[in-house]
């Protein structure tokens, strides 16, 4: 799997254009947040802006944000690099590195430096991405319980109107690990 395989896969998850309320990254394209479009073009950008944002720039920004930013593209299993760009574009930088050390045992300190590094490829990737995405349901379900926040009062909190999808999301990744 290479750093192009990963991407693909998180674009279909991902997907077009999305504006839901309910979100808090605001409007999407391809999964890219308005924040992330302004950060990675250095100014701020319009909602128009991320619906005529083209696929590939979304692919070059998972590639440097996602990735080669965070030291991911460092780590030798492409199994392991695949969740954790995954982990990272849906539960951000630290949060993945630390889902990475609490796999490895190691202090979870989010910064993914010589020790987490050598450790993770130290270690069976397939093994250490199948605990990874352990870690993760974990994550989620503590997040899913905690926030409570519905911004497009409809009665249902945010978290749990997207569950489902994430909980399916982990649990494709996980079949393509076994």
């Amino acid at each position: 799997m290479t750093d192009d395989d990963i991407i693909s896969a998180i674009l279909l998850e991902e997907g077009g254009f999305v504006d839901n309320p309910a979100d808090p990254g605001g409007p999407t394209n391809f999964g890219i947040t308005q924040k992330a479009l302004a950060g990675w073009r250095g100014h701020p950008v319009s909602r128009e802006d991320i619906r005529e944002m083209v696929e590939a720039e979304a692919r070059q920004i998972y590639q440097r944000r996602y990735i080669t930013g965070p030291g991911f593209g460092r780590l030798t299993s492409p199994a392991l690099r695949g969740v954790m760009a995954d982990c990272c574009v849906l539960h951000g930088e630290r949060n993945a590195v630390r889902m990475l050390q609490r796999a490895l045992g190691i202090r979870a300190d989010a910064l993914l430096g010589p020790l987490t590094e050598s450790r993770a490829n130290g270690f069976d990737g397939r093994k250490l991405a199948l605990l990874v995405e352990a870690d993760r349901i974990k994550f989620l379900g503590r997040h899913i319980t905690n926030d409570l926040t519905d911004a497009d009062k409809d009665g249902i909190p945010d978290a749990t109107e997207f569950a489902a999808g994430w909980f399916h999301r982990v649990a494709r990744q996980i079949e393509t690990l076994v």
